[in-house]
């Protein structure tokens, strides 16, 4: 998040006029919104970081005029916003309100529960969608290390439909299409929100639709989507290798390029490109042949699923696999560890190298030019500081 921690701010307190403008600001807005022919026109108090919310926090709004106070008056400028919006596009467009209904700070912050609750009831009927979160933004896309499961926002808005007779749309990293399922049949949301999920696959209505779940490229939560946009460079995503390429490099999801005439391909490491490497090739019509030095298939994948809260990041290796595993133009060879004459003796005209990369045992690194010093720890052992390896001394 570099970007965002270098860019100095400065702040002032809004004074009637600045209300004025930036409520002058969303009518002239909506219309545009309408014009460019989106259906839905969000109102905005989600992740800590808009106006709308601040005003709604006692521990940031300390005003003692109609806008602070009481959380009625906190609420105001979210009211008016919602108002302005609706009369700037009248009934053609459906205005949606994000709100972070829990700071996720116990009796610090807003909860859910007591001053959550109390602004959905004071606003339920202005919006035609309720779209209902926690904050701040680490909280509410918060990784697979720190939240596993895909539910864990539930207990949070479970209520929210209870207030409102607006339909309302929940969200958490929602993979698994059971448990979408499940929150809609226990009438906990009306609609399912999937960010990252969509990032990861595209076409996630469709495939549920199409009883087609072990296509789903199953998001991981790594949250590098979230690291990308934070550092200001192009977006990536583990599991979807086009995410950001479709406009660059018209690379579809989904659809890729029939094979020319050559027939025959070899990719050499089954690690994560590796596997993505061959299931393509497969998917173009060639036949493939897949080698892997060790006793399994995966590569750093398997490592990494083993660290603690990361288990989930085994599937970006299970989908690959499974979908591999089906093909009949695919052979796949563990212990198969092929030098460079062994894989000329094979003749195969298209070889793809994915035998992936070390890390570096010195303790040399992005900001760690020189190797750092040993720690003497008594008279046999020694200790590298940055990598906190403790070795026999010489």
């Amino acid at each position: 998040m570099a970007i965002f921690a270098c860019q100095p701010k400065q702040g002032r307190v809004l004074d009637k006029a600045h209300i004025g403008a930036l409520r002058h600001w969303h009518r002239e807005a909506a219309p545009r919104v309408k014009e460019a022919g989106f259906d839905i026109i969000y109102v905005y108090a989600g992740h800590g970081m808009t106006l709308a919310q601040q005003f709604m926090l006692p521990h940031l709004n300390t005003r003692s005029d109609e806008y602070g106070g009481s959380l009625e008056n906190r609420v105001r400028l979210t009211r008016e916003l919602l108002e302005d919006t609706r009369d700037a596009v009248g009934d053609t467009c459906a205005v949606a309100f994000r709100f972070g209904i829990d700071e996720m700070l116990g009796p610090d912050g807003m909860q859910a529960a007591e001053d959550g609750r109390a602004v959905v009831e004071l606003l339920a009927d202005l919006p035609d969608i309720w779209d209902v979160n926690v904050s701040d933004w680490a909280n509410e896309s918060a990784t697979t290390r720190f939240q596993p499961q895909d539910r864990y926002q539930n207990d949070h808005l479970s209520y929210v439909k209870q207030v409102t007779d607006k339909p309302v749309v929940g969200v958490g990293r929602l993979t698994s299409p059971d448990v979408m399922q499940s929150m809609l049949r226990k009438g906990i949301v009306d609609l399912i929100g999937a960010a990252r999920p969509s990032i990861a696959a595209p076409f996630i209505p469709r495939k549920i639709q199409e009883g087609c779940i072990d296509e789903i490229r199953e998001c991981i939560g790594c949250n590098i989507c979230a690291a990308s946009d934070g550092s200001g460079i192009p977006i990536r995503c583990t599991q979807n290798p086009t995410i950001g390429e479709e406009w660059r490099r018209g690379w579809h999801p989904e659809r890729i390029a029939r094979r020319g005439q050559a027939t025959q391909t070899l990719a050499v490491g089954s690690g994560p490109a590796g596997l993505e490497c061959a299931m393509q090739l497969a998917r173009r019509g060639y036949e493939v042949t897949l080698a892997e030095g060790a006793m399994d298939f995966s590569g750093r994948v398997l490592r990494e699923s083993r660290l603690p809260g990361l288990a989930a990041w085994r599937r970006v290796a299970d989908y690959w696999l499974n979908d591999l595993r089906q093909r009949a133009n695919v052979r796949m060879f563990a212990e198969s560890t092929l030098d460079a004459d062994q894989v000329s003796e094979l003749g195969i005209e298209h070889v793809f190298l994915a035998t992936g990369a070390a890390w570096r045992a010195d303790g040399v690194g992005r900001n760690s030019r020189r190797s750092p010093p040993l720690i003497e720890l008594g008279a046999d052992i020694r200790c590298n500081q940055t990598l906190g390896r403790i070795a026999p001394t010489a």
